[in-house]
């Protein structure tokens, strides 16, 4: 923008001056020059502080606008995000709700299958289940589901009814293992160390033999049996010392031993 000159109001004021003085004679005139001057110069130094503030006044309002601009331009990325993550919500709830119905009908499939084998297991007679390994099986399933269900009361009744139907059975030591658990599950340390010992002692060559030592370190230690606890992991140690269950031992013996 063009800024307005001040010489056309001063050289207009001069000449309203010279208007006045025209009658006043050369004297007069020499006596105010000095104060036109000084008008003069006072009214230049006014309209330079004018032209300084209307400069300031000019990059303030670009400022502004381009503030305004940058804030607009944030506005609607904001917009755009914030419309990704409603989309984004409402997929995640359609996948929930997905995932929710079908965990609800596998759950229903499964209660379905526990029901049936529990039904066979109940149909066979005693001499049939001794023979028929596929019996003991279905047994060994029905309360192996019923423990993991949590059905821990109902899980114990079920594999002690196994091994006393199939106390060498193929799955004698899994189910002594279990009803280990079950009886844990349920704070009965008593019951659990016999059955944890049961799987230590009787099945030395089980799959669940450096499994159910570590467990019966726990059920001793819960029933503050420290000397009994640390004898059983110093045998897991001896016995699977490459074992997870051994790693594990270990940095119990370091607590119980930094404890004392």
């Amino acid at each position: 923008m063009k800024r307005p000159s001040v010489f056309p109001v001063a050289a207009l004021f001069v000449l309203l001056l010279l208007s006045g003085c025209a009658g006043k004679g050369a004297a007069s005139w020499e006596q105010e020059r000095t104060q036109v001057m000084e008008s003069l110069q006072k009214t230049e130094r006014e309209q330079a502080a004018v032209n300084v503030t209307l400069d300031q006044m000019r990059r303030r309002i670009a400022e502004l606008e381009k503030s305004l601009e940058e804030q607009l331009k944030l506005n609607s990325k904001l917009s755009a995000r914030l419309d990704t993550m409603q989309k984004s919500r409402a997929s995640s709830k359609k996948a929930t709700s997905k995932v929710a119905s079908s965990q609800k009908q596998l759950t229903k499939k499964l209660k379905k299958i526990e029901l049936n084998i529990h039904s066979a297991a109940k149909k066979g007679s005693s001499s049939t289940m001794a023979i028929n390994p596929e019996s003991e099986k279905n047994a060994y399933t029905s309360a192996y589901l019923a423990l993991k269900s949590g059905r821990y009361d109902e899980a114990s009744q079920a594999f002690k009814t196994l091994l006393l139907k199939h106390p060498q059975g193929e799955y004698a030591d899994q189910a002594l293992y279990w009803l280990g658990e079950s009886y844990f599950a349920q704070q009965k340390m008593k019951e659990a160390i016999k059955a944890f010992k049961s799987v230590a002692n009787d099945h030395p060559n089980s799959a669940k033999h450096s499994a159910a030592l570590l467990k019966l370190a726990s059920a001793y230690q819960v029933s503050g049996r420290k000397g009994d606890t640390k004898a059983v992991l110093q045998r897991l140690i001896k016995e699977h010392p490459d074992s997870n269950a051994a790693g594990q031992a270990r940095s119990r013996l370091k607590i119980i031993e930094a404890g004392q």
